[in-house]
This record gives C-alpha cells, sequence and structure tokens, in this order.
C-alpha cells in the first residue's frame, strides 16, 4: 500500500506529457531511464511486440532497482497524469497496458558510470482491444546516503511512459468543445483556451491554427494550435492554450471581431473549423469618448448660463420688436376714408 501511495505521488508530481519532444528531467542522483515516452505499434498478426528501455547509473557508487508496470491516464484536463495500480479508475483499466506488459528483470543493480539493456514485451492475446492502451515501467531506486555518520534511505522513482496502439479497429476523432478567454476591456486576448475532447479510442495530437479578424475581414491576431504535440488520451478531455501573435493593429473602436479555429490531429490534413464571436470594448476609447462628450456638454451649459447672466444684469436694455399691422387694418382706414369723404360732401360746414 506504502508503495503504491509512492508510485501515485509521482504521477500526480508530472504536470503535462508531450511527444517525442518531450524528455525525462535528470534527477539530481543521475539515475536515468530511457527513453521517456513512447509509441509502439501493434499489428494483429503479431503474439507479442518487444522494445527496449536503458538504464543508467552517473553516481559514484552502486544503485539497486527494482523495476515494476502500472497503468496511467489524465488526472486533469491540464496534462496532469494519474499512475495507478489495481485501484485504478474503469476508465484507466479500459485502456490500460499493465496486465499484458511483461519486463526482462525486475531487479538489477548498476555499478558506477554503468548501462544496462532490458526489454519490455507486450503479449498480445484476444483480451488485447484494438486501439490505444497505456502503461508505465517504474523503476524504483533503492541507496544508502550517508550522511555525517547516519545512513538515511532514499527512494526515488523513475518512469518510461508506453503509448500502445493496436491496429485493426482503433478509431480516430477530435473534437473542439469549446474555448475559454480571460475579458480585457481594453485589447483583444493574447492567449485562447482550446478544450478538445476525444471520443474515440487511440490518443491523439491536435494541429491547427487559431485567427481573430477584424469586421473587414483583416487578420489581427493569430496563433498555432498545440506548438507543444500534447497528447489527448481516448475518451478524455484536454485544454491546449494557444498564444497570439498580433498581425495587424487592432483599431480602437468598439467592434465585433471574429475567431476562426481551424484544427485537426496527426495523420489527416483536412481541417475542421469552428467560427466564435469576439466583442472588443476597449474600455480606453470609450474613456475618451465619454470625457469629450462630457466636455461639450459642459461648454453648452456654460455658454446658455452667460446668455441668461447678460439678460438679467441692471441696465439691460431689451431688444424692441416690432409687430407687423394685422392684414386686414388697410380695409379699415379705406372704409373710414370713404365715410369722411361722403359726410364732407353733404355737410360741407360740418366738414370744416
Amino acid at each position: 500500500m506504502k508503495k503504491l501511495a509512492v508510485i501515485l505521488l509521482v504521477g500526480l508530481a508530472t504536470a503535462t506529457f508531450a511527444s517525442t519532444q518531450a524528455s525525462a528531467a535528470k534527477p539530481s542522483s543521475q539515475i536515468t531511464i530511457v527513453p521517456f515516452l513512447q509509441t509502439v505499434r501493434i499489428q494483429a498478426s503479431e503474439s507479442t511486440k518487444t522494445f527496449d528501455l536503458t538504464l543508467s547509473n552517473k553516481t559514484s557508487r552502486a544503485q539497486s532497482l527494482h523495476l515494476s508496470v502500472l497503468n496511467f491516464g489524465t488526472l486533469n484536463e491540464t496534462g496532469g497524469l494519474v499512475f495507478a495500480g489495481s485501484n485504478a479508475s474503469t476508465l484507466v483499466k479500459k485502456y490500460g497496458l499493465a496486465s499484458w506488459l511483461r519486463l526482462s528483470v525486475n531487479d538489477l543493480t548498476l555499478q558506477p558510470n554503468e548501462t544496462a539493456t532490458i526489454q519490455a514485451t507486450i503479449i498480445n492475446d484476444v483480451s488485447l482491444t484494438p486501439g490505444g492502451h497505456y502503461g508505465a515501467v517504474v523503476a524504483a531506486v533503492n541507496s544508502l546516503d550517508a550522511t555525517g555518520g547516519n545512513q538515511v534511505n532514499v527512494k526515488q522513482q523513475l518512469s518510461s511512459l508506453i503509448l500502445a496502439t493496436k491496429v485493426g479497429g482503433e478509431k480516430y476523432d477530435l473534437k473542439l468543445d469549446g474555448i475559454r478567454y480571460d475579458i480585457n476591456w481594453g485589447r483583444l486576448p493574447a492567449t485562447i483556451n482550446l478544450r478538445f475532447k476525444n471520443p474515440g479510442n487511440v490518443q491523439v495530437v491536435p494541429r491547427g491554427i487559431v485567427k481573430l479578424i477584424s469586421p473587414k475581414g483583416k487578420v489581427i491576431k493569430q496563433g498555432v494550435i498545440n506548438e507543444n504535440s500534447s497528447y489527448v488520451l481516448p475518451e478524455t478531455y484536454r485544454q491546449i492554450p494557444v498564444n497570439h501573435q498580433t498581425v495587424a493593429r487592432e483599431g480602437w473602436w468598439p467592434k465585433f471581431y471574429r475567431m476562426e479555429v481551424y484544427y485537426r490531429y496527426d495523420g489527416i490534413d483536412s481541417f475542421a473549423v469552428k467560427n466564435y464571436t469576439l466583442y472588443l470594448v476597449n474600455l480606453p476609447a470609450l474613456i475618451v469618448f465619454a470625457g469629450a462628450v462630457v466636455l461639450v456638454a459642459w461648454a453648452v451649459i456654460r455658454s446658455w448660463k452667460y446668455v441668461l447672466w447678460r439678460r438679467a444684469r441692471p441696465g439691460h436694455v431689451p431688444k424692441v420688436v416690432y409687430k407687423k399691422p394685422p392684414t386686414d387694418a388697410k380695409p379699415k382706414v379705406e372704409k373710414k376714408v370713404r365715410k369722411l369723404k361722403k359726410s364732407s360732401k353733404t355737410n360741407p360746414k360740418k366738414a370744416k
């Protein structure tokens, strides 16, 4: 049980794993097992598949190693691994390899500066289903480190990951389940996290490109998917960050941008495409615009107050407004003139 707990802690400490670009970090004692990761293909006609592992002791004293095999699976969506034995989850057991993996030796001692090669064999019987199977060869190092006359038992765990694929029924697939990015009110996001799902039964390596395009169709930013060549194991999710490089200036006015995600997996040439919409608010530009509006409004209000003050001050002479006489005034005057003329003809004395 203690041994399993130690191995589990080793698995939890593994942050990510990639393809052949990944390499094992050398421990301080300079005891190594290589390769850190290897892929193995098993044909349906092969009864066994054998490959080599190399262990080296670069220390100044002899080292005793115990070798064992374990299944491994993903711990989380960011690439963490977990090694598990008999208490593995159903998914880890389904795609496990330990039950079919045999080692040529389980215990060995390496002298200083000695290198040994061991053989690992996969038994291809009918119980090994087509598709991906994942296991690890774990080397437990037992050495006595003398410090100040006291001897302390130091245990160290080394591992080599094996990604095996049985040919004849493998199903490759990859889906983009969603995206996530940090909202920045002033600029477009510099990093986009893509969440991939593998519905198949064998591991895949996502590839592709992400573009941010302006409303006028101009590419503003773009980034490459999975530059570290990380795997997505069967029936699991994996979040892969994409760092965007600026191609052109994004402008300052708020607008909608289109995100185009072109993705595929290693082994095929055609891309699947998904489109998303991003809205750039550009808070600094809005603050400047709002400030300009406030300034104009303040100027208008101040001008109007000045006009009211001029009108209300002492000695102010209001402007005289002359009204136009009504349109029916002329007929009334003409009628009065005719009446006077008539009166003067009938009564001259009164007219005088």
